[in-house]
């Protein structure tokens, strides 16, 4: 997979951010909501930065702890390669 120039990536991000701010503050009192809403971000960052993903990357989202989902939230926004999000 190619990387996306950082200018890019960060309108893109800047593009989705309300939505995804919206969804967290609706479901921060609900933690298996909230839990969901960050797998759902996730997966919409990973698509942005990196393109289509392959069913063992969602797989491994969709399985994850909240925590975990939480720091590759994180990680998504400077990984130069899809494998950097998930490398502990």
């Amino acid at each position: 997979m190619t990387a996306l120039p950082y200018e890019t990536i960060r309108r893109r991000i800047t593009e989705v951010a309300p939505a995804l701010e919206e969804g967290i503050r609706r479901t921060a009192a609900h933690p298996a909501r909230h839990r969901e809403g960050i797998e759902r971000t996730l997966l919409r960052l990973l698509r942005a930065r990196f393109g289509p993903l392959e069913a063992a990357i969602e797989a491994l989202v969709a399985g994850a702890h909240s925590d975990d989902l939480d720091r590759w939230c994180e990680r998504v926004l400077e990984a130069q390669r899809i494998d950097d999000v998930f490398d502990d």
